[in-house]
């Protein structure tokens, strides 16, 4: 649940569009606004992955808290030898697939889907309402 990755397709997609549109003399009027939201989309997918690490964070830090049995095995693998790192990233993994972490899943998914709204859908349009002839 990589936010940068998923979410990558889309921004390349977003900043080939615009330079398109800047390439294209038909789009010179509107080659100023362009640019600053090209210059716009790096900082707007920044902003889109920070609140989704914080959105994790916030999400799973309860729930990790409470997973006794998850520690305890990870605490057992100390001192086992080669492979340690491997081990307890095995016992993540199994925590993270287990579909009783739904509902946290669940919870990220929507929250992701508001952040990228708050982060990239109100700040475009944002920057079109700056270049949008004022009705009189």
């Amino acid at each position: 649940m990589d936010a940068q990755e998923r979410s990558k397709l889309q921004v390349l997609e977003l900043e080939a569009a615009l330079g398109r549109m800047l390439a294209d003399d038909s789009f010179a009027p509107v080659h100023g606004f362009l640019r600053e939201a090209v210059k716009s989309v790096g900082y707007w997918r920044d902003e889109f992955v920070r609140s989704a690490a914080r959105l994790g964070k916030d999400a799973f830090r309860p729930v990790l808290k409470e997973a006794i049995p998850l520690w305890t095995a990870c605490a057992a693998e100390y001192g086992c030898g080669y492979g340690f790192r491997d081990r307890v990233a095995n016992h993540f993994q199994q925590w993270f697939d287990d579909p009783a972490q739904i509902a946290v899943f669940d919870l990220v998914e929507h929250a992701l889907a508001d952040q990228w709204t708050a982060c990239f859908l109100a700040n475009l349009e944002k920057l079109l309402a700056s270049v949008r002839p004022e009705a009189g």
